[in-house]
C-alpha cells in the first residue's frame, strides 16, 4: 500500500533536521510527538531521526571537547622540546569529515523516507525501535 504523501514528506523532513542541530532534534521530536498516533510510518521515521541526530550531536559534543583540549594543549606545548609538533589543526578536519559522513547518512535516510521505504540507522536503530 502507498504512503500518503504527507507522510513522506514530513518522515523526509525529519531526517533532515540534523541539518540544524538542536533546533532540528527539537522540530524532529515535535514532529514525532504529533504525528505518531496519526502515521506509524512518520512515527518510526520520526523516533530513528531523533535518535540518531542526538546521538550524532552527544558524540560530536564530546569530540569537540576532547579535540578543542588537544588543541588548545598543543599550542602551550608547541615550543616545549617534548612536544615539537601541534597536532590540533588536523582534528579538526577530521570531525568535518566525520560530520559530513553523518549528514550523508541522514540525507539517504531521508531519500529512503521520501520514497516511502522504512528506513533503519545501522548502530542504534534496534536500540530506538525498542523504545
Amino acid at each position: 500500500m502507498s504512503k500518503p504523501s504527507e507522510d513522506k514528506i514530513l518522515s523526509g523532513i525529519a531526517h533532515l533536521g540534523i541539518l540544524l542541530n538542536w533546533v532540528g532534534a527539537i522540530g524532529v521530536l515535535i514532529i514525532y510527538l504529533t504525528q505518531k498516533d496519526k502515521s506509524s510510518f512518520v512515527g518510526d521515521h520520526a523516533k530513528q531521526a531523533l535518535g540518531y541526530q542526538i546521538s550524532v550531536l552527544i558524540l560530536f559534543s564530546v569530540l569537540n571537547i576532547f579535540f578543542v583540549g588537544r588543541f588548545v594543549g598543543g599550542m602551550l606545548m608547541r615550543n616545549h622540546w617534548m612536544f615539537p609538533f601541534n597536532t590540533g589543526f588536523s582534528t579538526g578536519g577530521l570531525l568535518g569529515l566525520l560530520y559530513l559522513a553523518a549528514v550523508i547518512y541522514a540525507i539517504v535516510a531521508s531519500i529512503k523516507a521520501f520514497s516511502g521505504v522504512k528506513f533503519q540507522y545501522a548502530v542504534i536503530g534496534d536500540f530506538v525501535d525498542g523504545i
